[in-house]
């Protein structure tokens, strides 16, 4: 058959040990504003460092697993 579409799978479906995580952070330290940035990681310390990649200088406050 040609034509065929294919789907490339999810980021947790390619790789088990990852798992959803909620990091909540000031993109400044001292913000009174608060950031909730969600990704995929193997733990806390993953997601903590996927935060820092795409808010450098950010203040981090929580980690929790959803």
């Amino acid at each position: 058959m040609t034509g065929v579409q294919t789907c490339a799978l999810p980021i947790f479906a390619q790789n088990p040990t990852l798992r959803l995580y909620r990091v909540t952070l000031h993109e400044e330290p001292g913000d009174k504003f608060t950031l909730v940035f969600d990704c995929y990681a193997e733990d806390t310390e993953h997601a903590y460092e996927q935060a820092e990649d795409a808010y450098p200088g950010c203040e981090l406050l929580t980690s929790t697993l959803c």
